[in-house]
């Protein structure tokens, strides 16, 4: 039987501190990793440090921190241990990269003198890429109402670092390119936005949430945030949520049976007595995607206004975009392709057809197919897509071919069938997790 991740942590630390323990496979690996010659000894010091923790058990991370949205930023409530002040590693299942963990009380909770917060560090290592063009570090810091990922790249990567701060009422996301690649035209990222530090070569742009940011950057936000949520969280973070899909595709209908579930609650949500409307509010946390479609689909004119703030917070927990992105959505071929893998086989299907108007021609993506064989399908035809922030779409089936892809059009039987064979132009800056 597994032993819960948290269970085990107080015992292991008492161990370790008391008498070492190194297992001959571990000592085969770090004499093998010796031999290899090393370009960076900052990296290697970390190394050495991480490698060096104790041992915990393995988790998965959605059982040490719990990600989630509210208001159009992120959440994450901490599960794992209370007390870990010298850290530790664990494996992640489905993970062969290095992770670490601390944990220790901090000051006291504004709002709460007599609680203790928490200040959490959870850091993925992945050293082999440490001389390459991809992240290498990740770091997610939470503490008093503040959330903080750190991203470093490689030495051959274009940038070095990026930094998402996230407090109440304002997030911020600060790029820093390479030194070394200064003059490359391939990360211009000091001079792309206004106020970036030619000094430092960083650019910062600020919002007041994570959805404000990725409706005014979205191009940074997919080429150098999201990425790190990915590999942080085990999990796209920045995926369109139900909300979301059912605000951009208008014509889904909702489940009768969930418009009258959720019209029974309504009454509770402006109740005049106050543990009423809390009970309320728990029981509409507790419904799932139909009453989110519901809900999206309600006339707000018969709505109080108590009933209205209730239901729009309880949906920003099923969005990661603005309300006011819905009908942008439909014209942002990122925002379509996510929605191809959508659960609902309605959105799929819309996003489909969205896709192809946008690109033009018909799309050889069988969205009936398994998550896997639709992204590889994307990925084929994605060089037809239009260059984000441009217009028309210069994909086939306008006059004007673009370079990576064939100049038929629609009309033609290869431009309906055959796939480009060019790699996409429009990738991330980090790869995708």
């Amino acid at each position: 039987m597994r032993v819960p991740f948290f269970r085990l942590i107080a015992a292991i630390v008492v161990v370790a501190a008391v008498v070492p323990v190194h297992a001959a496979g571990e000592a085969a690996g770090k004499a093998g990793n010796a031999a290899k010659p090393r370009k960076n000894a900052a990296v290697e010091q970390v190394r050495t440090r991480a490698e060096k923790m104790a041992k915990l058990p393995a988790a998965r991370i959605d059982e040490v921190v719990r990600f989630g949205y509210a208001r159009g930023s992120l959440t994450a409530e901490y599960l794992g241990p209370r007390d870990l002040p010298a850290g530790g590693r664990f494996a992640v299942p489905g993970s062969d990269d290095l992770w670490t963990l601390t944990a220790r009380s901090g000051p006291a909770a504004p709002n709460s003198p007599a609680a203790k917060a928490m200040l959490v560090s959870i850091a993925w290592y992945d050293f082999d890429a440490a001389e390459g063009d991809d992240i290498w570090q990740i770091i997610l810091s939470l503490s008093i109402d503040r959330l903080t990922i750190t991203a470093r790249g490689g030495t051959e990567s274009d940038v070095s670092l990026v930094t998402y701060a996230q407090t109440p009422g304002s997030v911020r996301l600060m790029i820093r390119t390479n030194p070394a690649h200064q003059q490359a035209a391939a990360v211009p990222v000091a001079a792309a936005r206004p106020g970036a530090n030619a000094h430092n070569l960083a650019n910062t742009v600020s919002a007041e949430s994570l959805a404000a940011l990725l409706e005014a950057e979205p191009e940074l936000v997919r080429q150098y945030l999201r990425p790190m949520l990915k590999r942080i969280a085990q999990k796209d973070l920045l995926r369109p949520g139900p909300a979301d899909v059912y605000r951009a595709f208008t014509d889904v209908p909702a489940d009768p049976a969930a418009t009258t579930d959720l019209e029974a609650l309504l009454p509770m949500l402006d109740s005049p007595v106050y543990q009423e409307r809390l009970k309320g509010v728990e029981q509409l946390r507790q419904r799932q995607r139909p009453a989110v479609l519901a809900a999206v689909r309600y006339d707000p004119a018969l709505l109080s206004p108590e009933q209205r703030m209730r239901l729009e917070e309880w949906l920003s927990s099923h969005a990661t975009r603005a309300p006011s992105a819905s009908d942008a959505g439909r014209e942002d071929s990122e925002f379509l392709t996510d929605c191809l893998v959508d659960e609902d086989r309605r959105v799929r299907a819309a996003a489909l057809e969205a896709l192809e108007k946008l690109v033009g021609c018909d799309l050889p993506i069988d969205i009936t197919a398994a998550e896997p064989q639709i992204a590889a399908e994307i990925a084929a035809v994605r060089p037809w897509f239009p260059a984000p922030s441009t217009a028309p779409a210069t994909g086939p089936g306008t006059t004007t071919a673009p370079t990576t892809a064939p100049a038929t059009g629609p009309a033609s039987a290869t431009a309906r069938s055959t796939p480009p064979a060019a790699p996409p132009s429009n990738d991330a800056k980090f790869t995708p997790y």
